[in-house]
């Protein structure tokens, strides 16, 4: 019995490093996103859809806030607030959505990539 257990924790250990690690693009892997923030963001013209993405993506990890949401696809569109903003949406990852059935959303400026507000979406 114990060695029964044994094995099927080793087997279970190897199972989860190899499925897990980033060069297999595993459910752990951040290498992605960490290579999406060294892209450098002109400033100069203004933010344009994918720039935004990335500012609104390390707002996020700046902040702590990419466990509470599924960071990899989010949906941009012109702010309901602000004008001259862009809306980066976020979907609330699982073990939030049942408490808070709301889009996570960041507003930045389309001129000059500032963070104006960032909180849950009703």
């Amino acid at each position: 019995m114990i060695i029964y257990i044994n094995k099927f924790i080793l087997l279970s250990l190897v199972i989860l490093v190899v499925f897990l690690k980033p060069e297999n693009g595993g459910a752990m892997a951040e290498r992605p996103i960490q290579d999406e923030m060294q892209i450098k963001v002109d400033l100069s013209d203004g933010v344009n859809k994918e720039e935004v993405i990335i500012l609104a993506k390390n707002y996020l990890i700046h902040k702590g806030l990419e466990k509470n949401v599924i960071i990899l696809k989010p949906k941009v569109r012109e702010s309901r607030l602000f004008k001259e903003c862009w809306a980066v949406y976020f979907q609330p990852s699982p073990n939030i959505r049942a408490r808070i059935p709301f889009d996570f959303v960041v507003d930045v400026d389309k001129r000059t990539g500032e963070i104006k507000l960032a909180g849950w979406d009703k």
